[in-house]
């Protein structure tokens, strides 16, 4: 891969330079320092592209390994839906108590970055919404982290986070379809009317935010145009308003996604049609 880049341009040699000692530098620290990074969820992205990036340019085997098994904010930030249809929901893993005391406090207390304990929506006191990290702070700079790993061909080691970037940039918040109840607005009835059910699940009711469904999509702050700009080009290379990775025909358009076999492959491209 060093070979494609052109040593010649100084400038250019000279970021390489740094980068790749950077990149080294990263490895060293988590592998004698493996909590020195922490778990941080909003900040902190771009760490494992770095040393993804970094073993590409050196054909390193080992650092595309640990790149591969470290879960830094990109494995931490997302979770694996109750639905496997609607991809990453916004959010880490939290006990039930530190997420309800997110939403009795509109992230005031609590755990501003709490995912859904229960897998049916995004996380947060209000999810998606201006003022909160998932908006402010997180879902478009994410974007930017997960084309790195798209144009390296290395997706799979972000697969929530791919799944839920594709779907904030498509609709937005997901609060829809939710079984569970909605804070009433008295913190007493934890547990009675809203909140636990004391079997791991929630109490059931019409929905804790259904009127934030598919709100602020492909919007936020944190973000730069330029990549911006490339993530809305490159993540729907065919054009057909389906993002590249929901797409099941990536490059030919077919906005219907019409799968007669069920395959996974869309009838466009699908050669068994």
């Amino acid at each position: 891969m060093l070979n494609d880049l052109d040593w010649n341009v100084s400038v250019h040699a000279k970021a390489l330079y740094h980068y790749i000692q950077a990149g080294i530098d990263t490895v060293q620290i988590k592998t004698l320092q493996p909590l020195a990074f922490g778990e941080t969820v909003s900040y902190g992205g771009g760490r494992k592209a770095h040393i993804l990036l970094t073993g590409l340019l050196l054909g390193d085997e080992s650092m595309i390994d640990i790149a591969s098994q470290v879960h830094y904010m990109e494995n931490r930030s997302t979770r694996p839906p109750a639905e496997a249809a609607v991809g990453g929901l916004w959010g880490k893993h939290c006990d039930e108590v530190t997420y309800w005391r997110a939403v009795i406090n509109g992230d005031t207390a609590g755990d501003r970055h709490c995912g859904d304990p229960y897998g049916f929506i995004d996380g947060s006191g209000l999810p998606g919404q201006v003022g909160h990290y998932q908006y402010c702070c997180s879902s478009l700079s994410w974007q930017h982290n997960v084309l790195i790993f798209y144009l390296l061909g290395r997706q799979e080691l972000v697969r929530d986070l791919a799944t839920y970037s594709a779907r904030w940039g498509t609709y937005g918040t997901h609060a829809l379809p939710d079984p569970c109840a909605p804070y009433d607005g008295v913190p007493s009835n934890y547990g009675i009317t809203f909140g636990p059910d004391g079997t791991g699940s929630c109490i059931r009711g019409a929905g804790r935010f259904p009127s934030l469904h598919a709100t602020r999509a492909n919007s936020g702050q944190h973000f730069d145009y330029f990549p911006k700009q490339l993530w809305n080009y490159t993540m729907d290379g065919d054009r057909d308003g389906v993002n590249s990775i929901r797409d099941n025909c990536p490059r030919v358009p077919n906005n219907d996604q019409s799968d007669a076999d069920n395959d996974g492959i869309g009838d466009a491209c699908d050669r068994d049609s």
